[in-house]
C-alpha cells in the first residue's frame, strides 16, 4: 500500500490554507512550523517530512502527525510513503489511529469503541477509506468528528465521511 499525491505543491497550497484559516486549529498557524521541505537547487521540491508534529485543535484534543514524501519522477505526483495521524481526543471523545508503515496500512480504533480488532485493514473491518490517505484529509476526518462528536470509525459514519473523502480527493487531484 502506499499513497499518492497526484500535485505536492497544491496539496502544500491548501493544507497552508486549512492551517491559516481554521478557527478548530489552535497551533500551528503557517505550514512552516509543521512542514520540513526538502529542496534541491536543480530540481525544486522533491519532497516533505512532517515529524512527531502536533496540531493542537479545541480543547484539549490534538492530532499528532508524521507523514514523509517524496517526488515520483518528473512529474508532479508525490508518493507518501509513511505517515501516521494519531487523534487524541480528550477524556470526552475516543481516539484513533491510522498508519501507513512499511507497505501496511492500518487504523486503531480506541479500546471504547467496540469494533473487532486492534488494527482494522481496508476490506477486514474498516469501512472508512483511507486509501491515498494524507494530512489534509485526516485533518477534515477529525474536524468532522469534533464538529459532530460521531466516532469516524462506526460504519455508518464511515459511510457518510467517504463521500466528504471522495470530493476533497477530487479537490487535491483537480489543476
Amino acid at each position: 500500500m502506499q499513497s499518492v499525491v497526484a500535485n505536492g505543491e497544491k496539496y502544500l497550497d491548501l493544507l497552508s490554507q486549512l492551517l491559516n484559516n481554521a478557527a478548530a486549529i489552535r497551533y500551528p498557524r503557517s505550514i512552516e512550523e509543521l512542514v520540513v521541505l526538502q529542496v534541491s537547487p536543480r530540481k525544486g521540491l522533491i519532497g516533505w517530512l512532517i515529524e512527531n508534529k502536533e496540531i493542537r485543535l479545541e480543547k484539549s484534543a490534538y492530532l499528532d502527525c508524521d507523514e514523509v514524501a517524496r517526488k515520483t519522477g518528473d512529474t508532479p505526483a508525490y508518493r507518501i510513503s509513511r505517515f501516521s495521524y494519531h487523534f487524541h481526543g480528550a477524556p470526552e471523545l475516543m481516539d484513533f489511529r491510522i498508519d501507513l508503515r512499511n507497505g501496511d496500512l492500518h487504523v486503531n480504533p480506541d479500546d471504547r469503541a467496540g469494533l473487532p480488532a486492534a488494527h482494522l485493514r481496508p476490506g477486514k473491518g474498516l469501512h472508512l477509506d483511507v486509501d491515498n490517505f494524507n494530512l489534509f484529509l485526516a485533518i477534515h476526518v477529525v474536524w468532522w468528528y469534533l464538529k459532530r462528536k460521531q466516532y469516524p470509525l462506526n460504519p455508518k459514519n464511515a459511510q457518510v465521511l467517504n463521500r466528504i473523502l471522495g470530493r476533497l480527493r477530487r479537490r487535491l487531484a483537480s489543476g
